[in-house]
């Protein structure tokens, strides 16, 4: 069984509800094979390359107080909600992960609104967390096993010498958006990850 985690997208609704990359833990329906995983939720399969491993309780609580404290200093007026489920969440080093969660959006939720929403929250609580960090950003569309994905990219220089990539995949299952989160520090690290995420199968 694969331990779950929850990254949030959140609603935000009058400056009340903030979207942003928390974490929470409860197990969903996946089964892990050797290196294989199996979504069922999404009927989702995808290798996870090796030597990555699944992010222990404990690291998991520290980045969600870490999380929690960005937003919070980012957006002090308003409240934090989380609406994500967790899927996945492996990784190797501290910098190198790849997770997925799925919320449930209602009819009058508008994906590409979410989606934005998301993307805007995240930059203006790194650019808080790091002002001095410069910011690249883009959005596109990726196609995975036949099935076209909203992506959203964005990369940071810093004179410091310590850069990240993080990427998010997304689209609509009926109503379930899907997320896939990729953080990178590592050139040779990122591309197994995308190896494994681009090369997964929907069936």
């Amino acid at each position: 069984m694969c331990n779950a985690k929850t990254h949030s997208i959140l609603n935000l609704q009058s400056m009340k509800n903030i979207p942003l990359l928390m974490i929470l833990f409860l197990t969903f329906g996946c089964s892990e094979s050797e290196n294989e995983v199996y979504i069922q939720e999404f009927e989702w399969t995808l290798n996870i390359p090796t030597d990555f491993k699944d992010v222990p309780s404990k690291t998991r609580m520290e980045s969600q107080k870490k999380g929690m404290k960005m937003i919070e200093s980012a957006y002090p007026d308003n409240e934090i909600n989380i609406v994500a489920r967790n899927l996945f969440h492996f990784n190797n080093g501290k910098y190198n992960s790849m997770q997925a969660q799925f919320s449930e959006l209602n009819s009058e939720q508008n994906f590409m609104d979410k989606f934005n929403e998301a993307n805007e929250i995240v930059i203006k609580a790194f650019t808080k967390d790091r002002p001095n960090t410069k910011i690249e950003k883009n959005t596109s569309e990726k196609i995975i096993d036949g099935l076209e994905f909203k992506m959203f990219n964005m990369k940071t220089q810093n004179e410091n010498g310590e850069n990240y990539e993080f990427t998010v995949y997304s689209r609509m299952f009926d109503r379930k958006q899907l997320e896939i989160i990729i953080l990178s520090s590592e050139s040779e690290k990122r591309k197994l990850i995308e190896k494994s995420i681009l090369e997964s199968k929907f069936n």
